[in-house]
């Protein structure tokens, strides 16, 4: 088995324990006393008694939003199939549709769940034009910056125009009034 389909096995095994022993709710345990128990039973339940030793990945993993999120989705399915397993009696027409039902809200529960794309998943959807609204908006702005410094400059270059403009005056009735005295 490679490496990290090792690591998440036995993690997966250690949650389910850690879980179990969460759902005790036991009061004045700290969280120390459940990691302890957690892996106690973990232990118990590995074909080889084995302890647990990957306890370094799961203070890394626990935190990681796609963990969570695979975490809440096994979850979910977990309580499906126990749903299916419990109904085994006839079915009926009810039973039908609160079975599809059921799988129905599971799907958009998860579906709502979802954690955001990736940066991969990101970088090629903007690759492609997906990240529209937000370009175009960055487009806008850049636009009537560019608008408002052209217009600046332009009304500088007038300014300047204008004064060229009444030196030249200037200078041709000083040379007029020159002339006219010779």
């Amino acid at each position: 088995m490679h490496r990290w389909l090792t690591i998440q096995s036995q993690v997966n095994k250690y949650c389910c324990c850690y879980d179990k022993i969460e759902r005790r709710n036991q009061s004045g345990k700290t969280i120390q006393d459940k990691i302890s128990e957690a892996s106690k039973l973990y232990q118990e339940l590995d074909n080889d008694n084995k302890s647990f030793t990957l306890i370094h990945c799961w203070n890394i993993l626990k935190e990681e939003d796609k963990w969570k999120t695979k975490r809440i989705e096994l979850a979910e399915l977990e309580k499906l199939s126990n749903k299916k397993k419990q109904k085994s009696r006839p079915r009926d027409t009810e039973g039908t549709n609160n079975d599809e039902d059921a799988a129905k809200e599971v799907a958009l529960e998860t579906e709502a769940s979802k954690r955001p794309p990736g940066v991969k998943k990101e970088k090629e959807a903007l690759r492609r034009g997906g990240g529209g609204d937000a370009f175009m908006e960055a487009l806008d702005k850049m636009w009537s910056k560019k608008e408002a410094f052209d217009k600046e400059k332009e009304k500088t270059k007038e300014e300047r125009f204008l004064v060229a403009l009444e030196i030249e005056k200037k200078r041709v009735s000083i040379m007029k009034k020159k002339l006219k005295q010779n």
